[in-house]
């Protein structure tokens, strides 16, 4: 492997099973050149990792490891061949080309695929049942997103405004920004997978970390709150002392938002603190506080 073009750099996924990586969170490599992956950081090899025992009289395989600095390690096994039958697989689903787009209409829900959305041709298991959408299971890289659109007759305002699709992993639903018409609600995503109509109802949690409402912040460095939204995340906030923009950083991973004083934005004496915030899906709150510098 030579060095990556950042415009190919997307292309690694295909040199590791997938399945491995997205189930165990193992990156299990692949010695041989995936199809389809005419690239120019891989050299010429014409290995597609089937190995045909008949061709090697001793049966023993060398793979060498090198690092960008060429130093190596091997590993040294052999192979042992036995008497097979042949037998015929079938396989079912919805054949997937690469090089053509595709509408697929299941029990009302609409899937759309562009062309080069994957990086090989596939099957896809598609179900819709009980207003979940089974795209199949995740084996399968993308390499740009596909639309998925879910039926809905929702017709009260705020509650339609409070859906979303969502993706569920592991028996819980995590979201996907959507858009909505009158008949369906919809999302692009990049993997396989379940998915369905959700609803946040609950505006995000603030809660101040380092100081208390009408306390005195000298020496104080910094202000410090957790703003957080468990289920459509936050969308935006805007904070302001004594009605007077002021600079909040924000920490998504931490669920944190800090403001320096040494900004000078709030005054000596009394001042009042406002924040605005928003989740994904429009739910606001207002967070007010006296404090003293």
């Amino acid at each position: 492997m030579n060095k990556i073009k950042f415009s190919e750099n997307h292309f690694k996924k295909i040199m590791y099973d997938y399945q491995s990586l997205i189930e165990r969170n193992k990156k299990v490599l692949k010695i041989y050149t995936p199809r389809n992956s005419n690239l120019s950081f891989l050299k010429k090899n014409s290995f597609n990792g089937i190995i045909n025992s008949d061709n090697y009289k001793d049966n023993s395989v060398i793979i060498k490891i090198s690092d960008w600095n060429q130093n190596s390690s091997y590993i040294k096994f052999r192979l042992k061949s036995v008497d097979t039958k042949s037998t015929e697989t079938s396989y079912q689903g919805i054949e997937i080309l690469t090089n053509q787009d595709y509408t697929l209409n299941k029990n009302s829900s609409i899937i759309e695929i562009d062309k080069n959305t994957f990086y090989d041709d596939l099957l896809l298991n598609i179900s819709y049942n009980s207003d979940t959408l089974d795209l199949g299971k995740e084996k399968d890289p993308f390499r740009s997103s596909v639309r998925v659109k879910l039926p809905h007759k929702i017709t009260d305002t705020m509650r339609l405004r409070q859906s979303f699709i969502g993706k569920i992993i592991n028996e819980r639903i995590s979201y996907l920004s959507s858009k909505k018409n009158d008949s369906f609600i919809y999302t692009n995503t990049s993997s396989l997978g379940k998915y369905i109509i959700s609803r946040d109802t609950l505006k995000p949690e603030i809660i101040p970390i380092n100081f208390k409402s009408n306390s005195n912040i000298k020496g104080k460095r910094s202000l410090r709150l957790r703003l957080k939204d468990e289920l459509s995340g936050i969308k935006s906030y805007s904070s302001y002392f004594n009605g007077n923009w002021a600079l909040f950083e924000y920490e998504p991973k931490s669920n944190l938002i800090f403001h320096n004083l040494s900004d000078g934005v709030i005054e000596n004496g009394e001042n009042e603190l406002i924040i605005k915030y928003e989740d994904g899906v429009g739910n606001k709150g207002v967070y007010k506080s006296k404090i003293y510098y």
